[in-house]
C-alpha cells in the first residue's frame, strides 16, 4: 500500500480491518500516519522538504552515533536513498526539466553511496535537497 487512497481501495474491495504498509513506507516513515489520518477524515500534512531534511539528518547523526561513524555511514547509504528516490519527493519541475540538474543529482546520489566519513555524508545529503529545493 502506497497512498491512502490505494489502503481505501483496498479496505473497500476486501472488507478487511486494515492494510499492511510495508516497502512503501522505506525512506517515507510519515506514510502510516498518513494513511491513518485519511482514513479517519482527518488532515495530514505530508513533510515539506526542509522537514524531510531535518527527518533525515536527525536520522542519519542518530545512526551514526549509534554505529559509530565508520559503520554508521554503511548503514545510513540505504535510509539515505530511500529518503531522496521516494516517489512522494517531488522534484521540482526545473529539475524534471533540468538534464544538468538531474545529472548532478545523480551524481550526488552517487557520491552519497561513496562517502567515507559522516560529516562529508551530512553536508552531501544537504547539498542532494538544495538541488531538489531548485
Amino acid at each position: 500500500i502506497e497512498t491512502p487512497e490505494q489502503a481505501r481501495a483496498v479496505l473497500s474491495e476486501t472488507g478487511a480491518n486494515g492494510v499492511m504498509v510495508g516497502r512503501a513506507a522505506l525512506g517515507a516513515p510519515w506514510l502510516p500516519a498518513w494513511i491513518a489520518a485519511v482514513l479517519a477524515g482527518k488532515p495530514f500534512a505530508v513533510p515539506d522538504l526542509p522537514q524531510r531534511l531535518a527527518w533525515l539528518m536527525e536520522q542519519l547523526l542518530a545512526t551514526h552515533a549509534f554505529y559509530g561513524a565508520e559503520q554508521g555511514v554503511r548503514i545510513a547509504r540505504k535510509h539515505i536513498q530511500w529518503t531522496l528516490k521516494h516517489k512522494t519527493l517531488d522534484v521540482g519541475d526545473s529539475v524534471r526539466s533540468n538534464e544538468r540538474a538531474c545529472n548532478e543529482l545523480e551524481a550526488l546520489i552517487a557520491a552519497l553511496m561513496r562517502a567515507k566519513g559522516a560529516s562529508e555524508q551530512l553536508d552531501l545529503v544537504s547539498a542532494a535537497f538544495e538541488l531538489r529545493a531548485a
